[in-house]
C-alpha cells in the first residue's frame, strides 16, 4: 500500500474519532508518519512545520525544520500540547493540524 494512501486513511479515521468524542491523536501520528515516509520514498531529506490556523501552542512549531530522520525519530508533531478542536463540541481531545512542508533542493 501507498504510504500517501495510509496518510490519508489514518487521517479520515482520526476525523471520524473526533466526530465521536474519542481521541485522534494515534491516528494523527500515524498519519504524520506515513507522510513522512512517503516524503522520504521521494528522496525528501527535511521537512519544514507548517502551523497555520494552528493553536497558539502549534504556534511555536511553525517553521521549525528537521531532517527527515530526525523527524521520523522525535515526530513533533502532531503536537501533543494542541488546543484546537476540530469539532467543537468534542473539547476533551484535540486535533493538531500541524503538517510537514518537503524542502526541495
Amino acid at each position: 500500500m501507498e504510504f500517501h494512501k495510509m496518510k490519508m486513511e489514518a487521517y479520515e479515521k482520526a476525523i471520524n474519532l473526533s466526530k465521536q468524542h474519542k481521541n485522534p491523536f494515534n491516528q494523527l501520528k500515524i498519519s504524520s508518519r506515513m507522510e513522512l515516509l512517503h516524503y522520504q520514498n521521494q528522496g525528501v531529506k527535511r521537512v519544514t512545520i507548517l502551523s497555520a490556523g494552528g493553536c497558539e501552542n502549534c504556534k511555536h512549531q511553525g517553521g521549525n525544520t528537521h531532517h527527515i530522520q530526525d523527524a521520523l525519530k522525535e515526530m513533533p508533531i502532531p503536537d501533543r500540547t494542541c488546543t484546537y478542536n476540530l469539532h467543537k463540541r468534542n473539547k476533551k481531545y484535540c486535533f493538531c493540524r500541524c503538517a510537514y512542508i518537503p524542502e526541495v533542493d
